[in-house]
């Protein structure tokens, strides 16, 4: 996927045009709930918690698909004192992340925009995450916020209480983004998406095709081996590298723990994840901040104005 200030970049420009006198703030929420699930699995794999890490995959596959996100458009909306339009600015800002993730090279990897109907990934892959192109929209998105800071700290953010009725529909919402994908887990494994069917029938696995996204490639004088992200580590042949890094990978299994890898593409650990972790950062300061400054106003102005200026 790109970067989390890239997808700023990217649609906080086409957002503003699309959606005349919308909260920014919204449009980057938009931007961010595919990442949700992915950033969610993150933080279960860092604490160690009993789950199958192929199931919670799955799980994140299936969360981060347009259906689910659907979902969870929904539950936010419901916060809002216009859920309509901040639903429709929601969904648009996560199809369109969807959109601009099947552009970026990404093996093993892809989106799904016709789930559940259908599981086959979409991925048309134009350049890969360190290419002039991501580097350049991750200067402009950095540039973007920078440049609507100041306007998007003076609108409040969700600083008035749904109502009960409201409340119930978002909990709902919620309730199905968290429970859905447990029935769904099936599809995209059968469709053998990142290669679980493949990775977790060991014995059938010879001969198959596989390919891995940023995992981690370690070089070692008894030979080298790449680490799965279930923590398996299979030893490699064919193309190699000369140190240890984070790679994404095609080849083929020659045997249950031996791959040959044809094709191999060295990832710069830090900048990917660092621009993300900067993004959301920044989303988060002008979220929270903006909330206490609309609290402060409402208590100058009374509920009524504050409520007619929140969005």
């Amino acid at each position: 996927m790109p970067n989390t200030l890239v997808h700023f970049g990217v649609q906080g420009l086409l957002g503003r045009a699309l959606f005349r006198g919308a909260d920014i703030k919204w449009i980057f929420v938009g931007c961010v709930i595919p990442d949700v699930p992915w950033i969610v699995k993150r933080i279960v794999e860092g604490v160690g918690l009993p789950i199958d890490v192929y199931d919670l995959l799955l799980y994140a596959i299936v969360q981060a698909s347009l259906f689910g996100c659907l979902f969870l458009c929904g539950a936010l909306a419901w916060l809002s004192d216009t859920p309509t339009k901040v639903f429709g600015i929601l969904f648009f800002n996560a199809f369109f992340h969807l959109l601009l993730d099947a552009v970026q090279t990404k093996w093993a990897n892809g989106v799904h925009l016709l789930a559940p109907l259908s599981w086959d990934l979409l991925a048309v892959g134009f350049f890969w995450p360190e290419s002039p192109v991501t580097y350049t929209f991750t200067l402009v998105g950095l540039g973007y916020v920078a440049w609507v800071w100041h306007p998007a700290m003076k609108r409040p953010f969700l600083t008035n209480l749904p109502s009960i009725p409201k409340g119930v529909v978002s909990l709902l919402f919620l309730g199905c983004y968290f429970a859905v994908p447990l029935f769904l887990l099936n599809g995209p494994q059968e469709a053998d998406n990142h290669f679980v069917k493949t990775l977790r029938d060991q014995p059938a696995r010879v001969g198959h095709p596989v390919e891995f996204d940023r995992v981690s490639y370690i070089q070692r004088s008894g030979g080298d081996v790449v680490r799965t992200l279930a923590g398996e580590e299979i030893q490699v042949s064919g193309k190699s590298l000369d140190h240890s890094s984070v790679v994404s990978i095609r080849g083929r299994f020659m045997n249950p723990g031996t791959i040959r890898i044809d094709d191999l593409h060295e990832h710069l650990p830090w900048f990917r994840d660092g621009a993300s972790i900067l993004g959301l950062a920044l989303l988060a300061i002008l979220c929270g901040l903006s909330g206490g400054r609309g609290a402060r106003f409402l208590n100058r102005t009374g509920p009524r104005e504050g409520r007619d200026r929140s969005q």
